[in-house]
């Protein structure tokens, strides 16, 4: 946290006194904090994430690029303690805010997640579809074709539901996500299809 000396005679640029106005200064411990809130997440530790992400957004307040991405998630956090209020209130704020790339991201995803828990599931799907493009990651873009799929079928479009499960399936994902996409490209095929899936399901068991 000790703050960085400049030499006599040097000329504050607004990028240095933006440097010197944080409040800690090694460039890989933001890494560290929001893997931390992202594995406390992932573990359901959903009030200890919401904390952690509060902190990050607090200790680099000054940094876009690594609050928008912790404001996102600190949402997330809130959808998944069934808190609609308080993620809607963080979305609608980030709408203010300079947001990274990997900021708006997350966020879309947040919105989408926030979405879905309050049965908006049309608005969700645009955020999700941006969002598969931006994504790094296989399985993760996998993942959310397959979320989309599962939306589409919640809204009666068929024809949409088959073409994202149908993305799933050729991606080679885990049989797991194999197996559930097929059986629910069963639910929504053409009765055309419908005995060569069978087949192909009974394989698969």
């Amino acid at each position: 946290k000790k703050k960085p000396t400049f030499s006599a005679g040097h000329k504050m640029t607004p990028k240095d006194k933006e440097f010197r106005n944080r409040k800690e200064f090694n460039p890989y411990l933001r890494h560290s904090w929001l893997m931390l809130g992202k594995c406390q997440f992932n573990q359901g530790n959903f009030i200890e994430a919401a904390s952690t992400f509060n902190y990050i957004i607090h200790m680099y307040s000054t940094q876009p690029e690594v609050y928008s991405v912790a404001k996102a998630w600190l949402a997330r956090c809130y959808v998944a303690l069934e808190w609609p209020y308080d993620a809607e209130d963080v979305l609608t704020k980030m709408r203010k805010d300079s947001v990274s790339i990997e900021g708006a991201r997350e966020r879309d995803n947040s919105q989408a997640a926030f979405l879905i828990q309050t049965g908006r599931y049309k608005e969700a799907i645009p955020l999700l579809e941006k969002s598969i493009k931006t994504t790094r990651g296989k399985l993760q873009r996998t993942r959310l074709k397959y979320l989309v799929g599962q939306l589409y079928n919640e809204i009666g479009d068929s024809k949409m539901a088959y073409k994202y499960l149908a993305k799933v399936v050729k991606s080679n994902p885990p049989y797991e996500m194999e197996f559930n996409a097929r059986t629910m490209q069963a639910e929504v095929m053409p009765k055309s299809k419908f005995r060569q899936m069978i087949k192909k399901l009974q394989r698969m068991a």
